[in-house]
């Protein structure tokens, strides 16, 4: 069984709340890292915030544009 296969089959055990405390759990893991490496969190801080939108919008495409193409909007 290949990896994607594996973790489509285990996506469709999970609830809605199993979904969100997956990403609780990366939001946690990513400040206690910020907070073991304050020098990874000086670099992050200084960046700024138009590369995090762009980020936030290249990263955020692909499910949307899935989304809205099952479920239209209009």
């Amino acid at each position: 069984m290949n990896m994607i296969k594996f973790y489509d089959k285990g996506l469709k055990n999970l609830k809605w709340y199993d979904i969100s405390l997956i990403k609780t759990s990366v939001m946690l893991f990513t400040l206690g890292a910020l907070s073991l490496f304050p020098g990874l969190a000086a670099y992050l801080l200084a960046i700024d915030w138009y590369w995090y939108l762009l980020l936030l919008v290249v990263v955020a495409f692909c499910p949307m544009k899935r989304f809205f193409k099952n479920n239209p909007l209009f």
